[in-house]
This record gives structure tokens, sequence and C-alpha cells, in this order.
């Protein structure tokens, strides 16, 4: 008996959208259930530039252009008393219509969608039967069992599998309300305050989202009266939001925004996605963008596992990704939270700071003679490391810096190929103008003042281990 399906979807979020697409191109016989269908959530959420490039990396624009409820041109941020303007460009889209468009691209792509179906029940089927998956399915009209070789979970945060989950942050709710306003503007405002933060955008036009970040309610204080009067508590409060204090407004929501992430991610047969994997806290605003990566990071995993590559390879990169990636989340987010709670030491923001994890930064704007000759620096090395190339986890060179995630990749092109120019011939400019010829100069430019940064290009020569140089002469070897 055949089974009904080579990869099983459950969640028709961006996450699971992106690696039905990606599966789909590459030949899988995918089937998403998406027990939602028509009936997604019509709220707007910020898509940043890199969340819009990259659907631009993968081919994806049709029908996104609907989804776009505005385009904001900049931010003011009220934080640590202290008031900065920023010109930071971002999308807000209608996450409904925007959910719909990616579930749209992975038809397109030759994945079966099966809307309003919800998935009851998981369990492994015995080797010694068939292997793979049963899932319990309940549709419109009946219960089915579906048949798949592979599942991946992108039902959110719900824990499917069971294998447990662990707070990044302490449990946050938002309280999110849309007003009616004359002139929204183009410009996203977000303050802190005594116990929560706070975010205000345009969303549409003659509407303006104001959400408010908290600690969860007490049980007692969860009725629809309670909830609205916190939500005004909070808008009262914001200084940036004072002219919505009499503007109409739509039913104030709440819903849980927890930072967490799974303790377990990818197994021999399933892989988790998206906020199965790990879900952010939404002062990081790469909630969306992450989600759509993880969707195309899990595809080659899985392509490499049936195509039988190296599967605890490509196990061991996707956890490392995952995991990296809630660490990182965690200090930056924590540092924030540490900046705010040294003028207002509140149990939410004490709660949150991570101080001690914080760890010790490169310098921002290190002193560098674009006109000296550039080496690479000391403290730098270079070994094999798991990349994604071509729609497969393979073993490459990477670019391994302190306390940063290894670099094998920048645009799709092997590191390598930038590091080998950094020989003490070439200046920061000759540099950048060579990189240019294999990326766009803004990207080049932006890798430059990465390395730089992180001090992995230097203005003298040091010491530099010869890991580089033996790897070239062994690959030339093979």
């Amino acid at each position: 008996m055949r089974f009904d399906s080579d990869v099983a979807i459950i969640g028709g979020g961006p996450a699971g959208s992106i690696a039905a697409a990606r599966l789909s191109g590459l030949g899988f016989r995918t089937t998403v259930f998406d027990a939602t269908g028509l009936k997604k959530r019509h709220r707007a959420e910020s898509l940043t530039w890199q969340g819009h490039r990259f659907l631009r990396f993968i081919e994806m624009t049709e029908g996104i252009e609907e989804s776009i409820i505005q385009e904001t041109t900049g931010a003011t941020i009220r934080w640590a008393n202290e008031t900065h303007e920023r010109h930071v460009t971002a999308i807000q889209v209608d996450r409904g219509q925007f959910d719909a468009a990616l579930l749209r691209f992975a038809k397109s792509q030759g994945a079966v969608v099966s809307e309003l179906a919800r998935v009851r029940k998981v369990r492994p089927q015995k080797a010694g039967e068939r292997g793979g998956w049963i899932l319990t399915v309940d549709t419109e009209r009946t219960t089915v069992d579906h048949h798949t070789r592979f599942l991946v979970d992108a039902t959110g945060a719900r824990d499917l599998l069971g294998h447990g989950r662990t707070l990044i942050r302490p449990r946050t709710i938002a309280l999110i309300g849309t007003h009616r306003v004359d002139a929204p503007g183009a410009t996203t405002f977000i303050e802190a305050t005594k116990n929560s933060w706070c975010w205000l955008a345009p969303a549409g036009q003659r509407k303006m989202m104001f959400a408010a970040f908290v600690d969860p309610l007490k049980r007692g204080s969860r009725n629809k009266r309670d909830l609205a009067q916190h939500y005004f508590a909070n808008l009262v409060e914001c200084k940036f939001a004072s002219r919505l204090c009499d503007a109409p407004i739509a039913k104030p929501v709440a819903c849980l925004v927890n930072a967490s992430r799974s303790n377990q991610v990818v197994g021999d047969d399933w892989i988790k996605v998206g906020s199965s994997a790990i879900s952010y806290d939404p002062l990081s605003s790469q909630g969306l963008h992450c989600a759509m990566v993880s969707g195309f990071q899990a595809a080659a995993v899985v392509n490499t596992i049936h195509a039988g590559g190296n599967a605890r390879l490509a196990q061991d990169f996707y956890t490392k990704q995952v995991y990296r990636s809630a660490d990182l989340h965690k200090r930056n987010t924590g540092r924030l939270y540490s900046d705010h709670a040294k003028v207002c030491p509140t149990s939410f923001w004490l709660s949150r700071e991570t101080r001690k994890d914080a760890g010790s930064q490169p310098d921002l704007e290190p002193s560098l003679d674009f006109s000296e000759k550039l080496w690479i620096g000391g403290r730098v090395s270079f070994r094999e490391c798991a990349a994604l190339a071509n729609d497969k986890i393979v073993s490459e060179v990477g670019m391994c810096l302190e306390q940063q995630e290894p670099i094998t990749r920048f645009g799709g092109t092997p590191i390598t190929e930038f590091t080998r120019h950094v020989d003490g011939s070439r200046s920061g400019k000759e540099l950048i103008s060579v990189w240019s010829r294999q990326t766009s100069r803004h990207d080049a430019e932006q890798l430059f003042r990465y390395l730089v940064q992180h001090r992995a290009i230097v203005p003298h020569k040091t010491h530099v281990s010869s890991s580089l140089a033996s790897m070239h002469t062994r690959r030339k070897n093979e």
C-alpha cells in the first residue's frame, strides 16, 4: 500500500507554506492541512525589508502586493527616557491575505492544500508495518486517516508532538486594538512605559493599530470589561498614543505572544518550523521573516534526508540554527529590556533583562583607515561546517568568529570566495570593489562593515590559523 503523501505539513501559516512550496518544487508529493481555511485572522503585522527581500529571493511576489496595507518609512522610539528617530522601511500586511497568498504560491508549485481540515491526532506508524506517520484528519464532511512518510509540524506553539517548550522570556500577552483616525501617517511608534512596551503603527486608510505588551492578566481579570479597562489604561499611559484616546475603536483583543522554543526541533522523519520550533518576542519584529526562513531551511533538511545525504549533518544544522537564533534573540532583546530597567526598575522590566548573558560587544564604529591594506584577523578560524546549498545541507568551509555563528555563505556565494581576497594586498575600498563583482555593492559594504566590526579583518598582519589553507589544499587533492 502506498503512502498518501511524501510530506504532510500541518499548518498553513508562512512557515508551512514556504516549506510546502519548496518541497513540491523539488518533486515531493506534499499535502498541507490548513484548519483555518478562509477564517484567517485579518490583522495588521509588520513585514521587515529583510522579509520582503526573502520573498523576492524565492521568486514569490505575486499576490503579496494585495496584502500590503501600507508601507512605513520611519520609526520614532521612546526608550530609557530617550527619544530617537530612525529611517526604517517596513510593510504593514494583512496577515489573512498574506497567508492566503503564500498558500496559493504553494499550490502553484504543486502542493495539495486541504482547507478546513483539522488534524486531530498524529501517531508514528511502526516500521514493521509501513513506517512514517498516520494523521487522523477531521474535514467538513468526514474523518479520514492520512499516511505520510515525513511530518512537518507548522502548528505554532501548541507542542503537537509533545516534546515540551522552554520559555525565552517571561510569559507575555498583547492587548490589541484598531482605531479610526483622520491621518494615520507613515511612521511606526514604539514606547516603553512603566509596566509595558507599546507599538503604534498605521493600519490602512484612516486606521491605526495599537498594541500593549504586558504581563498576563490575573485569572479574575480576563472578561471583556476588564480586558478593555487594561487596554485603555495602557493606551493612556503611552504618550505617543494620546491621539487615540478619543478615537473610535473596534473591540480590543488579547493574545499570547510568549517567546519560547521547542526542546526538540527535528528527527529522522519529522521537523518543526516557524513558531512550532521557535516563537520570537514581538520586540524583535522578526517573527514573519524568521518563520519563512525556517520553512525554507526545513525543506532543504527534508530533501537531504530523502536524497540519501548526510541526515545527521542536516539535523544538526537545523537544530543549531534554531538554538543559535533563540540565544541571539534572547541577548538582543535582553539588552533592550535592561536599558529600560535601569531607569524603570519595575517587575515587568527586571524580569526580562538579561545583563548577565549580554556578553561583550564589538565596537560598533571601529576606527579604520580605508587606504590601509587588510588581513584576516588573528582570532578568526576556518573549519568545515554544515551549510545550505542548492536545496541540500552540505559540508563547506566556514569562517568562525568569536561568539558568532559560523559564516559559510553570503548571498549564496561561499564565504571563502570573499575572504580569499583579504591577503594584505588590498585596502577596504579595493575589497568592496572586488566583492561587488559577486554581489551588489550595498551587500558588499554590509559584509565589509560586519567583518570589520567583529575584527575579522584588521589593518595589520596577525597570525592566522592555517586551517583555511589546509582545507583548500585538501579540496584540490580531492
